[in-house]
């Protein structure tokens, strides 16, 4: 099951953000960046009405930095600019507007501030100051604690009513188009929704580890969580949250099948491509009004996070030629090309210089697994096939080592995956060609891991950690390979 997908954004900048009343449908956003000039200026499209993160085109400025984005909007939608994946704001772009946004990137050392001009000046403002995290997961957090369902959606219906108030206030004074507060609301009802479904969720998941944190009340909460139209909306796929409260509806709706008995969802689903199975529960539960955009989205994401198995292709495939015109299809094209290269690499043989430690299966504890070492000072690598984040790390692997070599630190990689994912876990160690000693972990050593790791049962990779020749650990986190100055600092510790 994947829990934490992990990807990323920061949204701090110099902004200006000027926009005008005009005849046409057509949106300009123009705008002038000064500093270091990016090689683009990446910017979500709608498409056929809606947003869509992942799918993004992009702009290059001139020497002056400057550049435009024309676009055509029948409603009001959400546009998102990014540059070099670090700065990003979010425009509630309408109709018959005009944008202007400057960024100011001139100082490197400190966080940009930035400034909105507009007649909407303040909900521009307000609306990029709200919480949007990489991951619904992310917003669900603070609330795995908490025990009591009716608590927690207290506390979720107030962060949402303290999110609207002020949006309310600009209604009243007419400072806000009451099309732009809807859509406004609309994206919180479905975020707020998304992080009730997935704290009750990740509840009925740590319960296998954990019984007693799945209650009644909480599946009553998971199940209240869809008593209302949102996933039935015409308008579902224009906000930012629609398909993360589609996909926690698959989530429960499969385990609704089974009475909620995971063991009995993990026999059932033993031989199944899980994509493959959300795609069938989606034709079965969702309506068929959104799931080309909901397939496209998810099968974009899984392709994005590196997941290189063979069905997907397949999967791909069906696609296209279920939705023919669909135009979604350029951007999932490029990203199959890959998964046909990762399969013929996993053909070939293992690299001499990668190395499986023996008897892994039975450690049980990470002190089973130094004692392995003892002597040895570790640099150690904690992934997992589908955490996308991880893998990107890898193409710093060749400096890593280099740096690793110098030192007399050896590298060890332990993967997270569950026993299924077994073959999957050695095809990728060939694709990325990670030399180096290789763990895959079994459940008793998952869990002891977690422990370390120290956040009430969750874990979040890439972790890394130094390890001295005693086996002691002396930076439980560790800096990742891309931050390689930063690292070689931090080996020194080893000395």
């Amino acid at each position: 099951m994947k829990i934490f997908k992990t990807f990323f954004f920061g949204i701090i900048l110099l902004l200006f953000i000027g926009c005008k009343g005009e005849e046409s449908k057509e949106v300009t956003i123009t705008g002038k960046i000064k500093g270091e000039l990016p090689e683009k200026v990446e910017y979500t499209l709608p498409s056929e009405g809606a947003f869509i993160y992942e799918f993004k085109k992009s702009v290059k400025p001139d020497s002056l930095g400057q550049f435009s984005i024309k676009m055509e909007l029948q409603e009001t939608a959400f546009v998102k600019l990014m540059i070099r994946e670090k700065l990003n704001i979010t425009i509630v772009a309408e109709p018959h507007k005009n944008y202007e946004v400057n960024f100011d990137l001139t100082k490197e050392d400190s966080p940009p501030k930035y400034e909105i001009h507009c007649e909407t000046k303040s909900a521009q403002h307000l609306y990029n100051k709200l919480p949007n995290p990489s991951h619904i997961q992310v917003a669900a957090r603070p609330f795995f604690k908490d025990s009591v369902a009716s608590l927690i959606k207290s506390k979720i219906d107030d962060l949402k009513t303290k999110d609207l108030s002020k949006f309310n206030d600009l209604l009243a004074k007419d400072s806000i188009s009451q099309s732009m507060y809807d859509f406004i609301k609309l994206d919180r009802d479905y975020y707020y929704s998304g992080i009730q479904g997935t704290v009750a969720f990740i509840k009925f998941l740590q319960n296998e580890r954990q019984e007693g944190l799945f209650t009644e009340d909480i599946k009553q909460m998971w199940e209240e969580t869809f008593k209302n139209n949102l996933l039935t909306r015409p308008d579902f796929q224009k906000t930012l949250w629609g398909n993360a409260l589609a996909e926690n509806y698959l989530f429960y709706k499969g385990y609704e099948e089974v009475s909620f008995d995971i063991d009995e969802f993990k026999k059932l689903n033993t031989n199944t491509f899980y994509t493959k199975k959300v795609f069938q529960d989606a034709e079965k539960y969702l309506e068929n009004h959104i799931l080309e955009s909901f397939k496209a989205v998810y099968l974009y994401t899984e392709l994005f996070q590196k997941n290189y198995q063979k069905e997907f292709v397949s999967i791909y495939e069906n696609f296209k030629t279920y939705y023919p015109k669909s135009v979604y299809i350029q951007y999932l094209e490029p990203m199959i090309a890959p998964v046909i290269t990762f399969n013929d690499k996993a053909k070939q043989p293992f690299s001499k210089d990668v190395n499986f430690v023996s008897n892994h299966e039975n450690m049980n504890n990470f002190d089973d697994v130094l004692s392995h070492f003892r002597g040895k000072k570790l640099y150690v690598d904690v992934w997992a096939t589908w955490c996308g984040p991880c893998k990107k790390e890898f193409k710093h692997k060749d400096n890593l080592h280099k740096v690793l070599k110098e030192k007399d630190v050896e590298l060890l990689y332990i993967s997270i995956d569950r026993e299924e994912k077994k073959q999957q876990w050695k095809d990728m160690i060939k694709f990325y060609n990670l030399e180096g000693n290789h763990i895959i972990t079994n459940k008793k050593l998952s869990e002891n891991l977690r422990e370390i790791y120290g956040k009430s049962g969750s874990l979040s990779i890439p972790w890394y950690i130094l390890v001295d020749e005693n086996g002691a650990i002396v930076k439980k986190h560790a800096v990742r390979p891309s931050k390689l100055e930063k690292l070689k600092e931090e080996l020194t510790l080893l000395n």
